[in-house]
Formats: structure tokens, sequence, C-alpha cells
């Protein structure tokens, strides 16, 4: 604002991420007032009275431009966040009242990120703009009112549907709120709940849009996941067809992307439980997901086999959603420059399962004891190896009568799995060297071995 009091004047443009240095006679103003602006919308609607600084060392306020296509109907907000530093009078060690730096930050009203594996697509109720987030992705909505405004947003191409959300933003004292998404493509209607994290950042509302759980099948089934056995309220006669479209999600076992997983309102911030079956078998019993960094077995029956999945509980970046990994519990990695077979032991009517080189697979046992053994061999031989306990931890070499020699096996377990690692053999890679210093012939058997060497 001039001197006069009735005009204002352009002081400077301010790149994003720079600072401008204001003159004193421009701002030593009787109103002591300062108007922002942006391309394509006029001044601030009210003024940034400086000044106020003097009884209060940090301000902030919201400022509002109008656009000026009038038309539009669109309005730009940023934040305007000013403080006050007492600086040293001239080349004096003293304080003054007049010796004080001002600053004015300028920040964005309300900021959104992208939490989820799939873009979304933001615009405000009633306006055409629109913007688009991808995964991961921070921006700033200088077209919303913090706390006030409605917004739509819209998710094109999860699970091949569209959903759509329409909802105000959350006031300054919600923290955590449920957002229901909703899909038409469907001959019933679909809903997925998501959570939005709200929080004050100097400011600026910081809104995060996220999923509690990424579920992520590597088990090579599909898997289908429940977070309930009992179908919705609102369907007036529970059956079989209600409980799977409002309760089961499928996970196609080629589909390699995060199915995103969560509750109904009432039940989103509570303690979460979940079942799962392997193809359309018997549900297991329900697990917790609440724990992250936690590892476990899951027991799944179908068609007459069980089937164990290992399951993985690991926190991501932005501490709000956890995502749930199923593996198959036992899984063989061939560290061999060649491929190797597996067989069940006492079971010469299956089929021997091969390992390319350098390469894993899953071992899913049809074998029920706690004791179960595996026989290994090389590819294209018909010789194999002794059989071996993996369900025990162990590290041996296995002899070979024929080129190979041998193969190297190592057991490893752990709650979240039991992984067998096959290393090729080499000479001198026993796993015990006898050497006989004495002048004597000496005779060796193995334990519970009646061959002497």
């Amino acid at each position: 604002m001039t001197a006069s009091g009735n005009e204002v004047r352009l002081l400077g443009d301010v790149p994003p991420g720079d600072t401008l240095r204001l003159p004193l006679q421009a701002v030593h103003t009787p109103t002591a007032e300062i108007f922002f602006s942006v391309e394509g919308f006029t001044v601030s609607v009210s003024p940034f009275i400086w000044r106020e600084l003097q009884q209060e060392v940090k301000i902030t306020k919201l400022l509002q431009c109008d656009s000026k296509d009038k038309n539009s109907g669109e309005k730009f907000y940023l934040r305007a966040l000013g403080t006050m530093e007492q600086v040293f009078f001239e080349h004096t060690n003293r304080h003054t009242f007049a010796s004080s730096c001002y600053d004015i930050v300028l920040k964005p009203a309300v900021k959104l990120q992208n939490c989820l594996p799939v873009p979304v697509l933001v615009s405000q109720l009633g306006l055409r703009r629109t913007q688009l987030f991808s995964p991961g992705e921070m921006f700033h909505l200088s077209h919303l009112a913090p706390n006030r405004a409605s917004i739509v947003i819209m998710i094109q191409s999860y699970l091949d549907k569209c959903w759509v959300c329409t909802g105000g933003l959350p006031d300054a004292d919600t923290e955590l709120s449920v957002w229901s998404f909703e899909s038409h493509d469907s001959p019933a209607l679909m809903t997925l709940e998501l959570g939005v994290h709200s929080a004050d950042l100097d400011g600026t509302q910081m809104l995060s849009l996220y999923c509690p759980f990424w579920m992520l099948n590597k088990t090579g089934f599909t898997l289908c996941y429940r977070k309930s056995k009992k179908p919705e309220k609102e369907c007036s006669t529970p059956n079989k067809n209600a409980d799977e479209t409002s309760n089961v999600i499928f996970h196609p076992k080629d589909y390699k992307e995060p199915i995103l997983f969560s509750f109904r309102a009432k039940n989103f911030f509570g303690k979460k439980k979940a079942a799962i079956r392997v193809e359309f078998g018997e549900w297991s019993d329900k697990f917790s997901l609440d724990v992250p960094g936690s590892s476990g077995v899951v027991i799944c029956k179908n068609e007459g086999r069980t089937y164990q999945v290992a399951v993985t509980n690991q926190l991501t970046f932005n501490s709000l959603t956890k995502m749930v990994i199923f593996t198959p519990f036992f899984l063989i990695i061939n560290e061999c420059p060649f491929p190797i077979q597996y067989q069940e032991f006492n079971r010469p009517g299956d089929p021997w399962q091969e390992v390319e080189q350098n390469s894993s697979s899953p071992l899913w046992p049809v074998v029920e004891r706690d004791d179960k053994l595996l026989l290994l061999r090389v590819s294209g031989s018909a010789e194999h190896a002794a059989p071996f306990l993996y369900t025990e931890q162990l590290s041996v070499c296995l002899k070979l009568n024929n080129e190979y020699g041998g193969l190297h096996v190592e057991v490893q377990l752990s709650e979240g799995g039991t992984y067998v690692t096959v290393r090729q053999y080499r000479a001198g890679h026993a796993p015990a060297l006898l050497v006989n210093y004495s002048p004597y012939a000496v005779h060796v058997l193995e334990k519970e071995n009646v061959n002497v060497r």
C-alpha cells in the first residue's frame, strides 16, 4: 500500500523458493499493509499487516486471491507466516524497538500426499480444475480453502474400476478420518474405505490419503481375503453371495500390484484381524494385522491338501500403512550354475520339480508329518542324493555318485519361512577334513553307517 493509503504498487516478483527484500520506504507506510498476488488472480482480498508483529512475534494469516476471470469462480489461497527477530541496532551491540527484522514466508494453504500405490485425480467440487497425483507424490492444493473446502477424489485404474469420493477437508481438530470411495462399474455397488491423516505444519494443512493395509500375493495361487465372517447388516438376507460381495476380496495369482485392504468406518481404527484361503478352499483361522515387523504362518486347506502360507507384516515409509506379504512357507533357492530337481521322500510317484539356476521355487509339501524329508538331484541325471530333513536347522554336504560330486544344502528356519539353499559342490569343499599325522592306518566309519573307509 502506498503512502496515500488508497492504491497498491508492485514491489517485485518472488520466484518459487526465492527471497525478495523490500525497501524501507515501501513498507513503512501509514497502514503497514502488504498485499500479495499470483498470475491470473487479483491481489489478496485482505492484507498482511507486518506491524502487528510488534505485538506478537509470530503471526499466521490465510490470504485469498480471486480469479481475474469472473466466470471461473476459482480462488487462490496461500498462508502468510510472519516472524520478528531482534537484531543489533546499526553498528552497536544494543537492541532497540526499531532494530527488528521481519520475515514473511508464503506457504501453500493445503498440501496433499498420495500414499496409495495408484494415481489419484483431485478436483474441487463445482470447478473444472483437476490435479493428478502419482503414487507417493506430494503437491499443494492452492485452490482449496483449508478445513472447509469440498473436493472430489477419483481413482481411475484400480482393479479395472473407477472409484469416486466426495468429501470436505477435515477440520483443524480432526487428525484421522475415513473417506468412502464408491464404484458403480459392477452390478452391485462396491465401496472402498480409505484413511485421511490431517496435520497442521506452520499453518499448512498437510493431508495424507492412505490405505491401512497393502496385501501382496507372492504365493503363485489366487488368494482370497476376508474381513469378517458376517455379511453387512444392510443385506436383508444373509447368504454366501452377499458375504462374497461385501467382505471378500480376490487377489489373482498374476496380479503383482498390492491389493488395498481396509475395514468399514466403524472398525477402521480398531484392532484388525483377517482370514485367507487358497483358491476356493477352506478359510484359515483369523490372524492379527496390527503388529508391524511380525511374521508367522497361516494354515489353509484346499482339495484335501494343506498349504502353509507365510505372512510378513512390514511398516511402509509413511507409518500409516502396513504391507502384508504372503509367500510360500517353504522356499528352495538354487545358487548352482545348473538347474536342480527335488521330490518329497517316500513319494516316488510324484513328478520331480525343477528349479532353474540362480532362481528360487516354492515348495508346497504333500506330506503332513513334522519331520519332512526331501530328495535332490541335478537336472538331467538319475542319481539323487540321500534324503535330508528340511524342517530343522541344517548345513550338510550331500554326496552324488556322478561328475557333480555332491550338493551343499543349508536350511534356515524363521517365523516367517523356511529357506533351503542349494549350492554347487567343489573339490576340497567337504564339510570336514581328516588329517592323519600318525604312522598308522586309521579306519573311519560314520555313525549309524556300517561302511568303513
